[in-house]
């Protein structure tokens, strides 16, 4: 693909990340203002709950479904790929539901402590059943290099039903009933016309799973540095300052998500290039993530000296309290802008599952560290925060000094 048409993808799909941010920030100011704080806090740690469970129940096909389907010629192939896809995810929703009829005390107590029932919890799988569809339909999309459709799924799940949900419904369980239930249908009316009868697909599904099974256990590492921390003070401390700790981590997400167009165009781009004489464009690629994760460090600064203003003025009065949690966790932001853009390099240079094993290294980190902090300073909140903060920085530390070895070994591949 030519530089010019790269550029264009990468700004239409900055302008679906634009809508995201603002519709999801525009939405939780909403629920902030228009909730309870312990509404608030339910909404906004079942947020973090799905982000901790999706990409691990995804196995993987977030990024085996980009890497084949570019590979792929034979349309029909393209087809059963997607739709053994949408049914393994298909088939782990019923499980969810299985489970929560079977478990659903105890998974109501493990989730929401003794602040919820079972109601928040049917919301919560049928949010999560939606976000696992939406990341087949997401990924489908950028595998077939329609990256049209996939910024329109993208921009109308993340950014606009949040806010259409926040706006139209009362109370936190049918706010999140709506949400998941808005993800469902344009993620499966996104697939209409992709998906052949399920004959025959079983030696595709194992395909998938084989593929995307290593990824599972990092997945679940990467998600839990920024969703574990408002679940562990959630049973610590209570749910409104678990929705404190969760608002923080979500302004995490979403600055990272300013440079998320870059990772969802660049990973088929890359697969294709890998091995080929395209291959030193991967290197152009790495030099403009340096100086993009550079940007950041200043922008960061100014973020913190403004958060206590633009906290309670986007979020409201009640926000005010969640400012010193804000500030702290924007400490990761260049960290998790690094991991955002150089996650896609490495996973299209190589079919190992390298960054879920990063991911698993800096999750650990995380918890020595949360569980050392919490003996010497005493604060639950501040230590988990710290440590969260801490293991993003070893993870993108980590995930440079891949990059430089991988750049390293194409240059020599060049060269011979």
């Amino acid at each position: 693909m030519q530089g010019t048409s790269l550029r264009r993808l990468l700004a239409q799909s900055t302008v679906a990340e634009v809508v995201v941010v603002l519709g999801a920030a525009a939405a939780l100011s909403i629920v902030s203002r228009t909730r309870t704080p312990v509404e608030f806090g339910l909404y906004a740690v079942t947020l973090r709950t799905v982000g901790l469970f999706q990409a691990p129940l995804l196995v993987g096909l977030g990024v085996s479904l980009p890497r084949i389907l570019p590979v792929t010629s034979d349309e029909r192939e393209r087809s059963q790929s997607i739709t053994a896809a949408v049914t393994i995810v298909a088939t782990i929703g019923l499980t969810l539901a299985l489970c929560s009829v079977l478990m659903g005390d105890l998974l109501v107590r493990t989730i929401f402590g003794s602040s919820a029932g079972k109601p928040e919890l049917w919301a919560l799988v049928l949010l999560l059943s939606g976000s696992l569809i939406h990341g087949v339909a997401y990924a489908s999309s950028r595998g077939r290099l329609n990256f049209r459709t996939a910024n329109i799924v993208l921009a109308v799940n993340l950014g606009l039903i949040p806010l259409a949900s926040a706006l139209i419904t009362r109370g936190v369980v049918p706010l999140i009933a709506c949400t998941g239930t808005g993800w469902l249908l344009v993620s499966l009316g996104s697939l209409r016309g992709q998906l052949v009868r399920p004959r025959a697909l079983r030696q595709r599904v194992r395909m998938l799973i084989s593929m995307g099974w290593r990824r599972v256990p990092g997945e679940f590492a990467l998600f839990g540095l920024t969703a574990v921390p408002p679940l562990l003070v959630l049973h610590q401390t209570g749910v409104v300052e678990a929705g404190r700790v969760s608002l923080a981590m979500s302004v995490l997400t979403l600055a990272g998500t300013a440079s998320a167009p870059f990772s969802a165009v660049i990973l088929p781009h890359v697969s294709a290039w890998h091995g080929t004489a395209e291959q030193h464009r991967i290197g152009t690629l790495v030099r403009r993530v340096v100086l993009v994760v550079a940007l950041t460090v200043p922008l960061t600064l100014i973020a913190q000296l403004a958060a206590s203003f633009v906290v309670p003025f986007v979020f409201g009065p009640e926000a005010r309290n969640a400012v010193p949690a804000v500030q702290l966790v924007l400490c990761a932001v260049p960290a998790y802008t690094t991991y955002v853009l150089l996650r896609s390099l490495i996973d299209g240079s190589t079919d190992r599952a390298t960054t879920m094993n990063l991911a698993c290294v800096a999750f650990a980190v995380f918890v020595v560290v949360a569980a050392g902090l919490e003996q010497v300073i005493g604060s639950d909140t501040t230590a988990v925060l710290l440590a969260a903060v801490f293991a993003l920085w070893v993870l993108a530390i980590l995930m440079l000094g891949v990059v430089r070895r991988l750049v390293m070994d194409m240059k020599v591949q060049i060269s011979t």
